[in-house]
């Protein structure tokens, strides 16, 4: 799936390849294939630009398994890359454990106590902040001199300092936050992302200042086949039969009972 504005994307690959996206409503699902490895592969467009994308599992951090907050740590797609595919909840810098599609007692979310998100993967995006460009001095008349700036305030053109890492990237503005419509669930067990296998998966600490004004969000939500098609989606190759159904399958008249002649 692609941000509104064609720059950021997101997508869940079982055996190397993106999952069926369906849309229902104003939102996206996948199906959750009970257990099925997976792992996430986020992208950007200006491949001149670095990005760093906070990433969320069923309300959970990948990087912490903490809450996830929109001005959390994330990870880079540097500057030449256009994707990045993260494999699993980061355990630390060397490994993480695998993503794993499980029912929901087995859960990371539901075994850590926090399962009232489970069935939604986030990403939020924001391009590097670009170099900023120097001022010129302001001219200011003899007669009606500049006043000073208030007590505390930076001076003209003073830059801002924001704390700002990669993959542990922290520095979105904490009222960026963005909302996607809930769905309702239906009432049948579902499935959540479990704490799989441990791969090596080696990171390193970068600096990154985020640019806010480039904030997008992307929202993909999971859950069994048979809870998809409760809610009307019809999966791909498993259409309804009597959606399929031909009223008209020969083009010859009605075969005679047996014994009938027709006297």
């Amino acid at each position: 799936m692609f941000t509104p504005n064609g720059q950021f994307t997101l997508q869940v690959l079982v055996d190397d390849l993106p999952l069926q996206e369906y849309p229902y409503q104003t939102e996206r699902f996948i199906e959750g294939m009970i257990g099925r490895q997976f792992q996430l592969r986020i992208g950007k467009a200006q491949l001149s630009r670095r990005v760093v994308a906070v990433i969320s599992v069923d309300g959970l951090s990948i990087m912490d398994g903490k809450p996830a907050k929109a001005d959390g740590s994330g990870y880079i797609i540097e500057a030449g890359n256009e994707s990045l595919d993260i494999p699993g909840w980061r355990l630390n810098d060397q490994e993480v454990a695998a993503f794993i599609f499980a029912s929901l007692p087995e859960a990371y979310a539901a075994q850590m106590g926090k399962p009232a998100n489970i069935g939604v993967i986030g990403a939020k995006f924001f391009y590097e902040q670009l170099p900023k460009q120097p001022q010129e001095p302001l001219s200011v008349s003899a007669s009606f001199p500049a006043a000073p700036p208030p007590q505390g305030a930076s001076g003209w053109g003073s830059p801002v300092p924001v704390p700002a890492q990669a993959p542990f990237a922290p520095g979105a503005a904490p009222g960026s936050r963005s909302r996607s419509p809930s769905t309702p669930a239906p009432s049948a067990p579902g499935v959540g992302t479990g704490f799989g296998n441990r791969l090596s998966h080696s990171v390193s600490i970068v600096p990154f200042e985020r640019d806010q004004t480039t904030a997008q969000t992307l929202v993909l939500r999971y859950d069994t086949a048979a809870n998809l098609e409760a809610r009307g989606i019809v999966l791909a190759g498993r259409k309804d039969r009597v959606l399929q159904a031909d009223p008209f399958p020969g083009d010859s008249g009605c075969t005679p009972p047996p014994g009938w002649t027709g006297v």
